[in-house]
């Protein structure tokens, strides 16, 4: 088995970025071919792309497209790159059905990684390269996909209200509930996919009923009416309308990045408890024209620099644990991991869903 927890080493962003550079300089535009609606599903069958993959990502361009233009430097392959909502490339892929020209697909969340495997997007990578790469919970039971890249959910402080002796007392989820919070809690809605997969996270953890109290607890210490996202969150609470909220670790470090002077710090639990962590993956799916290809790319992509760099990218952690991490980050990694499998949370899914609806938190 191999290891569970995460033992990051450093890697400065600035020497990341430097590669970067230094690879797509030593060679032609080998930037991914972005690929229009009509064009994505109109790509020639594998007679005709024997040296090419078509990446379908829910992620950002500006996290995947330099990474795979690395990919094309390094190997000569080319790669096709569809980026859109998962929802409507989920749609693209069904309808072309047997003929997917699709090869491997990337998900931003386990919620929809849960929802591609239920819906039969993935085939199963038999590679010892990749299982070497990947901690077992940090991948599909069997093996449709396997994370790219992780992230925490996490508190968020306004180091300038919120009161330091408190903080220091948060032992776990569930410590939001407590009565000294009263009045002072964000929370984005139950639909932002961190939210629901934390709370599928409490039942598995605690069960159905100890789950649905904690969030009740959370919606009674409320400060404000429930935001959209976690963008508005860090906005609220880097503004002073509430001292503490909950929101994924990277889109906190993005907040930070872009304004170093918000006075947000991120809290891990005083008692070393374990937080729930989410992830990007990627599989090849069941359809695919290329599936070495795309088995060749996966390799790739959980290997150890590239791992970093995709990572870094997103201002994540990466899966592949002897990967660097970058420096700006390197303060949260006192975190511990829960070894739980983050596939088990895709069961709870849809209980998770239920017991936001019951709890009227929306």
């Amino acid at each position: 088995m191999h290891r569970t927890s995460l033992d990051f080493r450093l890697w400065p962003m600035g020497v990341i970025f430097l590669a970067i550079l230094l690879v797509a300089g030593c060679s032609e535009d080998n930037t991914p071919t972005q690929l229009t609606d009509e064009e994505s599903e109109a790509v020639e069958p594998t007679a005709a792309r024997t040296r090419s993959v078509v990446v379908y990502a829910a992620s950002s361009n500006s996290q995947i497209g330099p990474v795979l233009e690395a990919y094309t430097t390094e190997t000569g392959t080319k790669v096709n790159l569809v980026v859109d909502d998962y929802a409507k490339l989920v749609a693209k892929i069904e309808r072309s059905g047997g003929g997917s020209v699709a090869d491997l697909f990337i998900a931003t969340n386990v919620g929809d990684l849960w929802h591609a495997v239920e819906n039969d997007i993935y085939r199963p990578v038999y590679s010892t390269l990749v299982a070497d790469q990947i901690s077992e919970n940090l991948r599909d039971a069997e093996k449709l996909w396997h994370a790219l890249s992780i992230r925490a959910r996490i508190f968020v402080v306004n180091t300038n209200l919120a009161d330091a002796a408190q903080v220091a007392t948060i032992s776990d989820y569930g410590s939001l509930g407590d009565e000294r919070w009263r009045g002072k809690l964000c929370l984005s809605s139950s639909s932002v996919q961190g939210n629901r997969s934390l709370i599928a996270y409490l039942i598995k953890s605690h069960g159905v009923r100890n789950a649905e109290l904690i969030v009740r607890r959370w919606q009674a210490n409320l400060a404000t009416t429930i935001f959209d996202d976690d963008s508005e969150l860090l906005q609220a609470v880097a503004d002073g309308r509430c001292p503490i909220g909950i929101v994924d670790s990277n889109d906190l470090a993005m907040f930070t990045r872009d304004r170093p002077d918000a006075p947000l710090a991120a809290q891990w639990f005083a008692a070393g408890s374990p937080v729930y962590l989410d992830v990007t993956g990627a599989g090849v799916t069941r359809h695919a024209e290329n599936p070495d290809g795309a088995t060749a790319l996966l390799e790739w992509l959980t290997s150890g620099q590239p791992n970093a760099l995709f990572a870094v990218l997103g201002l994540e952690f990466p899966a592949n644990p002897d990967a660097p991490v970058d420096v700006s980050i390197e303060r949260w990694r006192r975190y511990v991991a829960d070894p739980m499998s983050v596939s088990e949370l895709g069961y709870f899914q849809e209980d998770a869903a239920k017991l936001a609806e019951r709890a009227h938190y929306p």
